[in-house]
Order: C-alpha cells, then sequence, then structure tokens
C-alpha cells in the first residue's frame, strides 16, 4: 500500500540545506509505528543522502518502490514520467532539498531513471557502468550495510523493519562503499527495473 503525503502523518521532516560531495541525512515519520527502513542515493559525484524513515511495516506492507516514492512526496519531491523519448526534466530538478524521481515505462514493468536531490543529479543510461544500480540491505544503529544485487526488481522488494534500499549511479561499487582500485571491474551491477506496477494515487 502506497502511503502519500499528509495522509500517512507525517511527523517531521529534518533535512540538510546543501549537500556537496558527502552525506545528508533526512529523518522521515510516518507518524506511527516503531519500525525503521533506509533509503540510500548515492549519486556520480559521491555525493549520498539517506532517508531514514520510521513507520508501521505491518500497516504499509511497502515495497522498495513504495519506499523511494514516500520519500519523494514526504520531502515534496516529485514523480516524474520520462517514458516519452522527448522528456526534458525540469530545469530545477535536483535543485532542492527534496528527492525527485523519474521513472520510465515499459510492457514489462518500469524502472527508475533518475534521482535528483540538493543540486546533485543523474538521469538516463550514459554507457558502461552510468546507470542507477539497485542494491538492497539492512541497517543496524543507522548503517546500511550487507548490500546485495537482489535477482528481482524494487517493487517486489519487501520493506521491514531494519530493510535498507539504495541507488548507485556510475559505480558498480554499492552505496556508500569506496571501490578499491583494480577490484572495481569484478564488481557486479545492480538491478535497475522495478517492475513498476500501474496504481491508482490520489
Amino acid at each position: 500500500m502506497l502511503c502519500i503525503g499528509l495522509r500517512c502523518g507525517v511527523a517531521a521532516v529534518a533535512v540538510g540545506l546543501s549537500m556537496t560531495a558527502g552525506a545528508a541525512d533526512v529523518d522521515l515519520s510516518t507518524g506511527s509505528g516503531g519500525d525503521y527502513a533506509e533509503l540510500v542515493v548515492h549519486f556520480s559525484d559521491d555525493a549520498h543522502v539517506s532517508f531514514g524513515v520510521t513507520f508501521d511495516a505491518a500497516a504499509a506492507q511497502w515495497s522498495g518502490e513504495d519506499l523511494v516514492l514516500f520519500v519523494a512526496d514526504a520531502t515534496g519531491g516529485r514523480a516524474l514520467d520520462g517514458s516519452d523519448a522527448s522528456f526534458v526534466p525540469p530545469s530545477d530538478f535536483g535543485d532542492f532539498a527534496a528527492l525527485d524521481v523519474v521513472f520510465k515505462t515499459f510492457a514489462f514493468g518500469s524502472f527508475f531513471d533518475g534521482f535528483g536531490y540538493g543540486t546533485s543529479s543523474d538521469l538516463g543510461y550514459a554507457g558502461g557502468e552510468d546507470y542507477w544500480h539497485f542494491w538492497s540491505g539492512t541497517t543496524t544503529a543507522n548503517t546500511p550495510t550487507g548490500w546485495t544485487v537482489p535477482d528481482i526488481g524494487a517493487s517486489d522488494v519487501a520493506v521491514a523493519d531494519g530493510s535498507a534500499v539504495g541507488f548507485r549511479y556510475g559505480s558498480a561499487a554499492a552505496p556508500l562503499a569506496v571501490p578499491e582500485p583494480g577490484t572495481a571491474a569484478l564488481l557486479v551491477g545492480g538491478v535497475w527495473w522495478v517492475g513498476r506496477r500501474r496504481r491508482t494515487r490520489g
């Protein structure tokens, strides 16, 4: 079940006003529940942001896709459909402390094609590792670890208490990781297809 905006009773949003190479942390709450999950977005300029979300996992029944869309909505970001070949992102894409996302929809499903936050943004496939790699892991004491490349899309990855969901552009290394010289090429890239299901939001 997708939780949108005021229907979730967003209780708190603490946002860093800018993000350079390094980390920004954002804490969000759905207003009820004691479960915790984290979303990490790691850009090609090495800027990265972590969104810690407190929620009720049993009531929300979120997928990784739902978590991304909740964070975008709760921070005041936009979910933009870039399926049309003529799509041009807004000139302010990634210029604010809000998570903007772009998805593309095809007959087989959809995938996240772009993220923007705090002056950092990456959009589209540019060859090689230049696309959004998808990862899942766990979070302990607000530190995501145990990243793995799931063999299913973000819409099928269940978000439970202690889950971490991550995206990284331009590198096959896990989110937040620093690849070692000579080993980066051996890392297996993430899956960027999210199998997005059509749904009605309102």
